[in-house]
């Protein structure tokens, strides 16, 4: 077993894995390159465009109901995946910005309750 603690070849593979960044870990790979502002910025972009996805959900057009459902349950799936289950912030950020940005592109920008 490579990550056992006397073992120098499991400390070699865990040196480099911190060298490189990859800690498979979400919260890590946000907290230790950019600081807790880093992460503070990290976490008001992903309520921010939670809370994109939920208004074009609720009060998009009708004919884009489904997509929005879609796009909205994959952006909380992929959330809740980067924080409890693995997560690495180079590979999920293209998710979790291209998910808000089709959304976005498809409801002509952020959809908003008829007064």
């Amino acid at each position: 077993m490579m990550s056992r603690l006397g073992s120098p070849r499991g400390r070699r593979f865990a040196a480099s894995a911190a060298f490189a960044g990859d800690y498979h870990s979400g919260p890590l790979s946000v907290i230790i390159p950019f600081g807790i502002f880093g992460a503070a910025g990290f976490v008001w972009f992903l309520i921010a465009g939670g809370r994109v996805l939920y208004l074009n959900h609720r009060y998009g057009d009708p004919s884009l109901k489904l997509i929005n459902a879609c796009l909205f349950a994959y952006f909380l799936c992929r959330v809740i995946s980067f924080f409890f289950i693995f997560g690495a912030l180079y590979y999920d950020l293209y998710f979790f910005t291209g998910t808000v940005g089709l959304s976005l592109s498809l409801n002509g920008g952020v959809s908003r309750s008829a007064r």
